[in-house]
Formats: structure tokens, sequence, C-alpha cells
């Protein structure tokens, strides 16, 4: 699957920074795409990456931020 997402942070309310030179918004999307695995009869796995950016630093990067995020993860999914 692949799935892409796109927000508008104005006035910098919900990621906490303003736009550039401190007005105007934020523009922040993401895009994921996900594979997914049948194991075993009802035992399913996933594999996800996602990639964030934004149009100023907003992501948390060590003692630093940053305008660019990626995310790997895992699942394993046995419904009863």
């Amino acid at each position: 699957a692949l799935r892409s997402e796109y927000f508008d942070d104005s006035d910098g309310v919900r990621t906490g920074v303003r736009g550039g030179l401190g007005v105007g918004s934020v523009d922040l999307w993401e895009l994921t795409l996900t594979n997914e695995f049948k194991v075993y009869k009802d035992l399913i796995t996933r594999l996800e990456y996602r990639h964030d950016h934004a149009s100023d630093a907003v992501f948390s990067a060590g003692s630093s931020v940053d305008n660019t995020q990626d995310t790997l993860s895992a699942e394993v999914i046995y419904p009863f």
C-alpha cells in the first residue's frame, strides 16, 4: 500500500514552529509504503517505511532539528 498526507500548520500552533522568518505556516507532508506478508494461515507481518518532510525544521534529530524524518517499522499480527 502507498499513502500520502499533507498538513498546513497555520501559525505553528501544532508544531510549535512558525513558518519562514517567524511568520506564516509550516507545510508538512508524508509518504508511507507498506508491504504485507501472510507467513502462515492467520499470521500476518508488515514492513513499513515512512518519509516525513516539512517546510521548516520541526523534527528532533539528536541535539538539533531537521526538516526531514525517516521511520522504518515492522508488525506481527495474529488475529484470533
